[in-house]
Formats: structure tokens, sequence, C-alpha cells
């Protein structure tokens, strides 16, 4: 798909001749053409924006009731806190009570594999 020795580049050339866009006809209605530029572009910005799944919900659990801010005890990180309008109290969300006013984040709870 090299153009003949001597001949001017085809990508230098904004229409193709009408022999040669003649030519190429059969590959188009055999579907072999490619996307547009902007189809391509229209069809990643839709996947960009689309919803991303719903997360699995996180489990709640009541914040002691002096919290003003909760920390994870293995990663330090803070834990947040949501108001819960069913019971109107304030909640640890993704915690795990370690017991002794300790918390851990649900993740950093959970047992690892493989050990080591």
């Amino acid at each position: 798909a090299h153009p003949a020795a001597g001949s001017p580049p085809l990508c230098r050339r904004w229409y193709a001749p009408v022999d040669e866009w003649v030519a190429a006809a059969p590959a188009r209605q055999a579907g072999l053409q490619h996307a547009s530029a902007f189809a391509t572009l229209a069809h990643d910005n839709a996947a960009a924006h689309e919803p991303a799944a719903p997360a699995a919900p996180q489990p709640l659990l009541r914040a002691p009731s002096n919290a003003v801010r909760v920390e994870c005890s293995k990663c330090g990180e803070e834990i947040s806190m949501v108001f819960d309008d069913e019971s109107e109290e304030w909640m640890l969300q993704g915690a795990v009570d370690a017991g002794g006013g300790v918390f851990h984040h649900y993740d950093c709870a959970a047992p690892r594999g493989g050990g080591g």
C-alpha cells in the first residue's frame, strides 16, 4: 500500500482522485474502512461518562458518642463518618470495632491471603 516510486505520497493530497476513490469502494462496502476520528472520540467520551457500577454497600457501625474524628488503628487514616437518618446517629462507614475503642477500616481488618 505504498505508492509507486516517483509518485507523490498519498497523505499529501487532501482528496483522492476519482479513480482511486472508486477503486476503494469495494473495501468500503466490505466494511473495511477505518472509523472516523470523531466517531472514535465520541465513543471514548461516552464510555468515560458512563456511570460506574454501584459499589457494594459498606458496613455501618455506630460511632462513639464523643467522636469527632476516628482513625484506623492499622493504617492511621481517618474512617469516614456519615449521619444515618433512620437511626438518627453518626455512623462509621466501612469500619470494624476491634474492642476497647479501637477501630479498623473494614479492608484493613480483612485477612490477607498468602501469609508471609
